[in-house]
């Protein structure tokens, strides 16, 4: 009973943790953004690629909102489209303005709130809710230090996802268009090189790191999670 109240925990919170679960985006396409002249400035076309212009305006946890511009060249090779995209945010007519999102900063702080009510009351919300509490063998509540190191272990893909966001988000911030769509252009022709096999490998770490976040509550080892066992806690029914 234990080991199913802890695994659904894990499931559950990480779910509910994410932001996304609450996050609506609605996309149009537009022609009148940018001119074909500045279009063909930040893109060029080659032979049988055409240019899309794509506003969207996405809501956050039910609050904040901002819009974001797409401009992208597509051509068709062997069956498939290739495009290359520039993506930025913007306002509501393309224009390129600054925008801090919050959601990485939600990962970020989440393993430090929830290590000081683990180190509190040996329960989060999730976990008084179903009937589990967290603890060590030797001084019933875990120490900050030892709730934190269980945390950031066990939100690690979180955490390196989000400081790769904030990077990137920083980093759109700082960058005009044009130089923007010369990186784009560059990446995608680096891209070209890109075996199937990189991509295989690339693919098979995103699937094992949803793997780690969702079922790591059902890995019970000796009687514990291995975020337990790496922090030296245990967590049982109360």
């Amino acid at each position: 009973m234990t080991i199913v109240s802890v695994a659904l925990n894990g499931a559950f919170s990480s779910a509910i943790l994410a932001p996304s679960i609450i996050k609506s985006s609605t996309c149009e396409a537009r022609d009148d953004l940018f001119t074909i002249e500045r279009m063909n400035e930040l893109l060029p076309l080659e032979a049988g690629q055409i240019h899309q212009q794509i506003l969207c305006k996405q809501t956050n946890m039910l609050t904040t909102s901002f819009h974001t511009t797409t401009l992208r060249k597509v051509w068709m090779m062997e069956n498939a489209n290739l495009w290359v995209t520039l993506d930025y945010y913007s306002d509501e007519n393309g224009n390129q303005r600054a925008y801090i999102s919050s959601e990485p900063f939600v990962y970020l702080l989440a393993p430090f709130l929830f290590a000081l009510c683990l180190s509190t009351w040996g329960q989060t919300p999730g976990k008084r809710l179903l009937g589990l509490i967290v603890s060590s063998e030797d001084v019933g509540r875990p120490s900050l230090p030892s709730a934190l190191k269980r945390e950031i272990f066990k939100g690690s893909i979180f955490l390196i996802l989000a400081l790769l966001q904030v990077y990137t988000m920083f980093t759109a911030n700082s960058l005009d268009l044009e130089e923007a769509a010369k990186l784009v252009q560059s990446m995608s022709a680096e891209l070209e090189h890109f075996s199937f096999g990189d991509m295989l490998t690339f693919d098979l770490v995103l699937c094992l790191a949803g793997l780690w976040l969702l079922f790591g509550s059902f890995i019970i080892w000796r009687g514990q999670t291995y975020w337990d066992r790496f922090a030296n806690l245990k967590t049982d029914l109360y």
